[in-house]
């Protein structure tokens, strides 16, 4: 059914997003999840995803620009040059990185960190490293505080990031993230809800 959407993404905080934007749309339901683990497997299926959405299950698949040059090469370099937009395949790409869309509403960490606003980026998605900057601040958090431990990894760690790191930010997308003011500082957010609502007026144009 067109309501039902399969969501993808690269991580968990990504599928946290897909969930909070399809949120906003009653009409909209997620069918079923994937967490790529990376971006790895959610180029190797892109072709997939674009079969499903033609047979009639809506793909919002979230991935990060990283080191691409601007969302018009990344997509041509997974779906082939001249790739023409279907119908219900929503392949959204957060510049640079999924972080960016957090650090666009800093009310949020900023709190959580215990930080003032003046020390929250204004552009986030012209950063080339959101996920280092995001760290960084959590750095700055007071000596001592649970959430600076939580999300940033324990002395001689292998892991970049701390190992409560997803699930506190995943909480924030789902209970704290105003997405009015983020999507206002991250175009490429903006430009996901716009498409999502399109998808929510095909579906049931009498109900949104």
């Amino acid at each position: 059914m067109r309501d039902q959407v399969y969501l993808a993404a690269e991580d968990a905080l990504g599928l946290a997003f897909g969930r909070r934007l399809l949120r906003e749309w009653p009409v909209l339901h997620v069918c079923r999840e994937k967490d790529g683990q990376g971006f790895g497997n959610l180029r190797r299926d892109a072709s997939k995803y674009c079969r499903m959405a033609q047979n009639g299950v809506p793909v919002l698949l979230i991935t990060d620009l990283d080191l691409f040059a601007c969302p018009r090469a990344m997509v041509e370099a997974w779906l082939g040059p001249g790739w023409c937009p279907i119908p219900g395949f929503m392949l959204r790409i957060c510049v640079r990185e999924v972080e960016a869309w957090l650090l666009a509403d800093p009310g949020p960490l900023a709190r959580l960190f215990g930080l003032g606003h003046d020390q929250f980026p204004t552009r986030p998605e012209l950063l080339p490293d959101p996920k280092a900057v995001l760290l960084r601040l959590a750095g700055r958090a007071p000596a001592g505080a649970r959430r600076r431990q939580q999300l940033l990894p324990a002395r001689g760690s292998k892991s970049p990031i701390g190992i409560g790191c997803n699930p506190v930010l995943v909480r924030v997308v789902d209970q704290e993230l105003n997405l009015d003011v983020a999507a206002s500082a991250a175009p490429s957010l903006g430009r996901a809800r716009h498409r999502l609502g399109e998808l929510a007026r095909a579906v049931s144009p009498h109900r949104t």
